[in-house]
């Protein structure tokens, strides 16, 4: 099933550990159309909400969002509200994008992976793993601001973050 959806906000969930302010996505990715492909959707009109079941998968420019099920939120004005993607440790929820013209592609994975549009920021939960370039980042949650590229995280009581970077030669 493909469903294709005109938003005017950005579909980007990110991921990196810490506070980096160096992994956007392209500007040209928030005028791209958002594709969501599924085995079923099940739509509650009343609700404004469309739940994409069985290898779902949602594409907007250079970026990707994978899970088992994905959910949308729309308003009345048919604009995303905010998009929930659900993995699980086996098989977790996938983000992949290419921030920059010429940069190495990005990619990250959690159980559940959430964009909210108004804030323009994407909540990776459980399990969260990031991959950019050589430089590998992990830990329980991570906030990330997809317009000004920043990112937050927080341990937990049992987990804490952790980042690998790779010097540049």
């Amino acid at each position: 099933m493909l469903i294709q959806v005109k938003l005017k906000h950005l579909l980007v969930p990110a991921l990196l550990l810490g506070y980096f302010p160096v992994c956007q996505t392209l500007v040209s990715d928030k005028y791209q159309p958002l594709n969501i492909i599924s085995k079923t959707s099940q739509t509650d009109y009343m609700k404004n909400i469309v739940t994409y079941q069985g290898d779902a998968v949602a594409i907007q420019g250079t970026t990707t969002l994978t899970g088992e099920q994905i959910t949308t939120y729309i308003d009345d004005n048919s604009q995303l509200i905010k998009l929930i993607a659900y993995g699980n440790n086996a098989v977790p929820a996938t983000y992949s994008t290419l921030p920059r013209k010429k940069s190495s592609l990005f990619t990250g994975s959690a159980n559940i992976i959430t964009y909210l549009a108004d804030e323009e920021m994407a909540i990776f939960e459980q399990n969260a793993r990031a991959t950019f370039g050589e430089n590998k980042f992990k830990g329980p949650n991570f906030r990330y601001y997809t317009e000004k590229g920043e990112v937050l995280t927080t341990g937990s009581k049992t987990s804490r973050a952790s980042i690998s970077l790779k010097e540049k030669n």
